[in-house]
């Protein structure tokens, strides 16, 4: 029965669609009642024959409607529904050249009003939910743009399918002529649902879209528009978090370091021991500047002389002794996290707390900002962390990178409890949820940011195998836009939690609790406080799949590969037990590309097992993981490799994507080899062994410690020295440790290996981050350990600080390196040391009183650093007037003297400081340079050549070190003195002139004749 007040519109309307004559013809009895009702209302209580006629209409109108509506909710005749089209093109006017933007649209929604259904039995193709929304790929086509250019030219376009849900199609287009051009979009009329595009239960089966079309004009003139602006320019000076939404490129500057649980991001490998080292996209410092430090635990030399001959040491007494700082087995700090530029770890309790050995870290997970080690939460209910997930979603109704999130796993053993993930928002450490019945497999990164595993099932029994090949996408633990239980959309990311089915969309619950959707559709009160569960294994038979395009499967794809049932099982040995792994192992896998996979066992050699093995070939083969190829799960190649002579230990090693080469060491001979993914030929190889010394190179096995990155494959270990091949050719490019100044790791006396040790701890931006490293440490520790940094091109040396990392290089150990900085601990003092680029303040100052003109000024000022860790108590004791800036030269023995209690350094240099002046003619000129001393103060004296005001300017660029500052200062130059002018004298007179001058020398003459007479008198007198 049609609503009253439809029935009203339909009326007034005049547009009265017959679903079925008698229907027609009741619903008009029925309106025409509802009339004579209304103006009979206040007499209706009197007018029982009105009330009797409306009841018995409304009753015929009812049971009309159930028996004249046929089951398939279509109707007869068809509807042909009116479609109005739109079209802009903008901008417009727009410069010959440039794309303009074409949209196209109709007002209807293909489907919408379709109505919905209960979930079917199979579901097919988004039968279970609206017709209007994302649970299908019913949609409009054929879509026409015609455009007309200036000159009469005609293009046109077809779209054949129109994908967006909105019914709106675009498209770019550029102009090439000056004048107006015409765009007209037509839509040829469609019917719903024929050849299979429409929803199968529709009450608008078989109904017709009828056509329309809309035209607009794009004026073209020659002078371009302004383009768009793509983002603001790169940083100049300090900056931090956030990173203002409009400065796009400055992504190239920041990143994430996702820690040891997370695959990092795709192309380089997926395997070897210490492929979590190189992430693509991360940033590091190429300064040994330190932002700040942080206590652990008490570190450092023990006070006292309590440790003398007779104890646990064997070499006597030990003065000097230090606390221990993780070596081995139990580091101090254990996979550090970076995330939006705040720091993640879980804090060590007492002497416990050995990831590495199955436990974890028993304190609080604290989380600090990276650049000033300010704590923003610290919580006891976060347990070690195993890695970050950061999402970018791109759904109808969200497109961005949704809040970060901080994953722990937990329970497992012998806790009783099941091995699972526990989910944390990564801005308050607030549980989310837990994931249980996480399959185990090989994990990418996929391009969102997801967590992609390839997992090798076997449907069958050992003895008659039925293997299968499946994604598991972390991303599906979410649903997306459709509710797989009512069928609606714009569906915030929500999860179902595994005991009840319940749909929850709000996490954390709210301290005024929650309301869930059951699979029946009813609601559920969910109380603060209540614990969230999502079963991570959900395959599509099991799955109450809301369509092909959003399943609540937590699976992409589920393929049959039938030459696995065929291959001999391999098996480890455990505890004298033979324990079957499958018919292959995946070595790596990289995102619609694919896997590297052997079958049986690696050669190993008497060293590595202690007992000697027999060796046997091994087969190596190639599995497609692209579509466009050819079948997922297909094997591309496959080769069966005999063993090296000399019962030589063969290790896997990393893979390079990129490159498309996989490598492997020889361990006894420490050589490298290099075969090509594409085909499993050779490609290069042995290699000239390395040094002895790397022979303990990795904890108990005999291999090389290598990263990929760059085309190059690095290994550095226990002989010092840091070997660069190319992993193209095998070709030796340089090494590092074994060269002289700036190239040199040689220890001299201070350990017996001669070199020291020395391990990689990250590789980003172009740099290899190395470190003293070992297995066990001596204590007291030797001195000279050392952080370096070189250049992952050609070797050269960038910087050293003075360190020694908490343990030494496997997972979990590495250098958290992100946003050009080092997250790391420095086993030296167990402090937790940023390493990066600080700011920087200058001052200046000049003469504040007026100055003679030609009078020599000093100008005088600081550079002083004002990073975080100088505000520390101890730093800012013993620097009460602030901490100077020092060059990059002397970095590592100026952060030495600063946060290591090392001495002064004798040959300290500071920063280059330019100082300029606006003189009183608006003149802006550059008057020299001046260097910064210890006490960061810097001086330059200058004459100022004309008067007037002056502003003078000081400006530090910046180093590798610090961000520029700058700051200015003014003084006056007054005026120079008017010179006293001299008096004109009168004219002289004739008298003057003439009478003077001769009666001077008359009188003269009688002198001179007077004195000559009395002299001849004289020389007569006898």
């Amino acid at each position: 029965m049609l609503p009253v007040e439809t029935l009203h519109k339909i009326f007034k309307l005049k547009q009265i669609k017959w679903l079925g004559s008698w229907e027609g013809v009741f619903s008009m009895l029925l309106l025409n009642a509802i009339k004579f009702k209304e103006k009979r209302k206040m007499k209706i209580a009197k007018n029982k024959t009105a009330a009797i006629t409306i009841a018995i209409l409304l009753t015929i109108s009812m049971a009309a409607s159930m028996m004249l509506i046929p089951n398939t909710s279509a109707h007869t005749p068809a509807w042909n529904i009116p479609t109005y089209a739109y079209i802009v093109a903008a901008p417009s006017p727009i410069g010959v050249g440039q794309a303009a933007h074409v949209y196209m649209w109709l007002d209807c929604v293909y489907g919408a009003a379709g109505g919905t259904t209960t979930a079917l039995a199979t579901p097919m193709n988004g039968s279970t939910a609206s017709a209007s929304l994302l649970s299908n790929n019913y949609r409009f086509q054929n879509y026409n743009l015609t455009i007309t250019a200036p000159d009469g030219t005609v293009t046109t376009q077809i779209f054949a399918v129109i994908s967006d849900t909105t019914s709106s199609q675009y498209v770019t287009y550029t102009p090439s002529q000056v004048g107006n051009y015409t765009l007209v979009f037509t839509f040829p009329g469609q019917v719903y649902g024929a050849n299979g595009n429409g929803y199968e239960k529709s009450s608008l089966i078989n109904d017709t879209y009828l056509a329309s079309s809309a035209t607009t004009t794009l004026n073209v003139q020659q002078e371009p528009i302004p383009a768009a602006i793509n983002s603001y320019p790169l940083p100049e000076a300090y900056w931090t978090h956030p990173i203002y939404g409009e400065n796009t490129d400055w992504w190239s500057i920041s990143s994430n370091w996702l820690g040891s649980g997370s695959a990092p991001p795709g192309g380089v490998s997926s395997s070897g021991s210490m492929s979590t080292m190189y992430h693509n996209d991360a940033i590091g410092p190429l300064t040994s500047h330190v932002m700040w430090t942080k206590s652990l635990q008490f570190g450092g030399v023990v006070g006292g002389n309590q440790f003398v001959a007779g104890g646990s040491n064997p070499n006597g007494a030990v003065p000097g002794a230090q606390y221990f700082e993780g070596s081995s087995y139990a580091p101090r700090f254990y996979n550090p996290i970076i995330i939006n530029g705040y720091l993640f770890y879980t804090e060590v309790a007492s002497f416990t707390g050995s990831p590495i050995m199955g436990g974890s870290a028993t304190g609080p997970t604290d989380c600090v900002d990276l650049r000033t080690g300010q704590v923003l939460w610290s919580r006891m209910d976060v347990p070690q962390l195993s890695f970050g997930y950061i999402y970018n979603l791109y759904d109808p109704d969200q497109h961005g990178v949704y809040p970060p999130i901080i994953v722990a796993s937990i329970g497992g053993g012998l806790t009783g409890l099941p091995a699972m993930l526990e989910f944390f928002d990564a801005y308050t450490g607030d549980s989310l949820f837990n994931v249980t019945n996480v399959p185990s497999g090989t994990t990418v990164m996929g391009p969102s940011g997801e967590q992609l595993r390839y997992v090798v099932a076997n449907a069958g029994t050992p003895a008659n195998p039925s293997y299968y090949l499946q994604e598991w996408n972390s991303s599906k633990l979410w649903l997306y836009d459709i509710n797989p239980y009512g069928g609606g959309g714009s569906l915030s990311p929500s999860v179902i939690n595994a005991s009840n089915g319940a749909l929850i969309q709000q996490l954390p619950i709210p301290i005024t609790g929650e309301t869930g959707t059951l699979p029946n559709g009813a609601s559920i009160f969910v109380p603060y406080g209540s614990s969230i569960t999502i079963n991570a294994n959900i395959g599509s038979a099991a799955g109450l799949a809301a369509s092909s395009a959003n399943p609540t499967t937590t699976y992409d794809w589920n393929i049959s590969i039938p030459f696995a049932n065929t291959m001999p099982l391999t098996y480890m040995s455990y505890m004298g037990m033979l324990i079957p792994l499958g018919a292959f192992t995946v070595v790596a896998a990289n995102y619609n590309d694919m896997m590297l996979c052997r079958n049986g066992s690696l050669p190993t050699g008497f060293a590595a097992t202690g007992t000697g093995t027999a060796q046997g070939p091994y087969t190596y083969f190639g599995v497609n993981l692209n579509a466009s190829r050819g079948a997922i799960g297909s094997v591309l190649w496959m080769k069966t490799y005999d063993p090296p002579a000399g019962n030589i230990t063969v290790n896997s090693e990393p893979v390079d994507f990129q490159t498309r080469v996989f490598t492997f060491d020889y361990g006894e001979t420490l050589q490298w080899v290099g075969y090509s993914l594409d085909t499993g030929n050779m490609l290069w190889g042995p290699t000239t062994p390395q040094k002895s010394f790397d022979y303990y190179g990795y904890p108990g096995t005999v291999s090389l410690p290598a990263v990929i990155a760059y085309g190059n494959l690095y290994c550095s270990s226990f002989s010092g020295i840091c070997y660069c091949y190319n992993d193209l050719t095998g070709k030796l490019l340089w090494t590092y440790g074994n060269g002289g100044e700036g190239n040199s790791t040689y220890a001299g006396l201070q350990v017996f290996y001669g070199d020291y040790p020395t391990q990689i701890q990250s590789i980003a931006n172009g740099v290899v981050y190395l470190a003293t490293n070992e297995h066990t440490m001596p204590n007291p520790f030797y001195k000279g350990c050392t952080y370096r940094a070189i250049n992952a091109t050609d070797g050269t040396e960038i910087w050293q600080l003075s360190g020694y990392p908490s343990e030494w290089s496997t997972p979990g150990s590495e250098w958290a390196t992100a946003d050009g900085f080092i997250a790391c601990m420095n086993g030296l003092d167990n402090n937790i040391y940023s390493i990066g680029r600080g700011p920087s303040a200058t001052t200046v100052t000049a003469p504040n009183v007026g100055l003679s003109f030609g009078t020599p000024i000093v100008i005088k000022g600081t550079v002083m650093d004002i990073s975080a860790g100088t505000t520390q108590t101890t730093q800012a004791a013993d620097f009460p007037n602030g901490v100077p800036c020092s060059s990059d030269a002397s970095m590592k023995d100026w952060m030495g003297y600063v946060y290591q209690q090392k001495p002064l350094p004798t040959n300290f240099t500071g920063v280059p400081v330019t100082v300029d002046v606006l003189d009183s003619n608006g003149n802006y000129r550059n008057i020299g340079t001046a260097t910064t001393d210890a006490t960061g103060t810097f001086r330059l004296t200058w004459t100022p050549d004309i008067p007037g005001n002056y502003t003078v300017v000081a400006s530090f660029a910046g180093t590798n070190g610090y961000w520029p500052s700058n700051s200015e200062d003014g003084f006056n130059v007054m005026e120079a003195p008017s010179a006293t002018a001299t008096p004109t004298p009168a004219p002289a007179s004739m008298a003057d002139l003439y009478f003077m001058p001769l009666s001077i020398g008359m009188i003269i003459v009688i002198v001179i004749l007077a004195a000559l007479v009395a002299l001849s008198m004289i020389r007569k007198r006898p």
